[in-house]
């Protein structure tokens, strides 16, 4: 497959083999966000971009994202109402899987074998346990001995990432070992990917990571937008599925 507008299939990171990847959308064509422009549009970007990814779109589902903990596994009868969570898994051939960020952490799972899974982890998501869940629960349909494995993908990073000692102080009430994540370079930063894949690893998940910063590419960045004295509705899609080998 071709990378277009600077779509990242973590495969050249993960060696993965199942369709996959993130995609950027500051191209307006590629947006993903539910709250722009119309439905008709942001439809029609989710339709293309599972396409390329050699999918059908009609098999494809977009949770209603709430920076919360809850997940959906995904079953053969797909849901008639959108589901809302901030984590999917599936074991279901030819079921895509599909988040959108526009800073927060898209994380894709897969046991290496024929179950997957997404997460959109957030600050105030990774809080309420969202990644631990979509592990378990891929863990809890996988069929195979083999480790989890995880890919975070374009997020914002650590120079970028300005938090308040108010917010610094949630995290370390919380675990004490949460303070390695914070550090003073002439502010207060946050680095969420490392936070990320720390308490990935704690549950003896293999981490990886595209090491993409969405401030600094072509990757929606909210906070970027905001930078620039811009309101920004725009977001980017992660995409994950198990290809029907019939």
């Amino acid at each position: 497959m071709s990378h277009k507008l600077g779509d990242i299939r973590s495969s050249r990171y993960t060696k993965w083999t199942i369709p996959h990847g993130f995609f950027p959308g500051s191209v307006e064509g590629r947006n993903l966000s539910v709250g722009y422009e119309s439905t008709k549009t942001y439809l029609e970007n989710r339709h293309t971009i599972v396409l390329s990814m050699g999918m059908d779109p009609v098999k494809a589902i977009f949770p209603y994202q709430v920076h919360g903990g809850n997940v959906c596994i995904i079953e053969k009868q797909m849901p008639s109402v959108l589901p809302t969570c901030d984590g999917l898994v599936t074991a279901i051939p030819g079921v895509t899987l599909g988040i959108s960020t526009a800073d927060c952490a898209p994380v894709l799972f897969w046991d290496g074998a024929d179950v997957v899974g997404i997460c959109h982890a957030g600050w105030k998501g990774t809080r309420a346990g969202i990644l631990e869940h979509t592990l378990e629960t891929v863990q809890s349909i996988s069929k195979t001995d083999k480790k989890i494995q995880a890919c975070i993908g374009p997020t914002i990073r650590s120079h970028h990432y300005e938090v308040s000692y108010d917010f610094y102080n949630l995290f370390v009430k919380e675990d004490a070992k949460s303070s390695q994540f914070f550090k003073e370079q002439g502010f207060l930063s946050f680095d969420l990917p490392g936070y990320v894949k720390f308490r990935l690893m704690q549950k003896n998940c293999v981490v990886f990571d595209t090491l993409e910063d969405t401030f600094e590419s072509s990757f929606v960045s909210r906070r970027q937008s905001r930078h620039q004295g811009l309101l920004s509705n725009h977001s980017f899609g992660s995409l994950i599925g198990i290809r029907k080998t019939d």
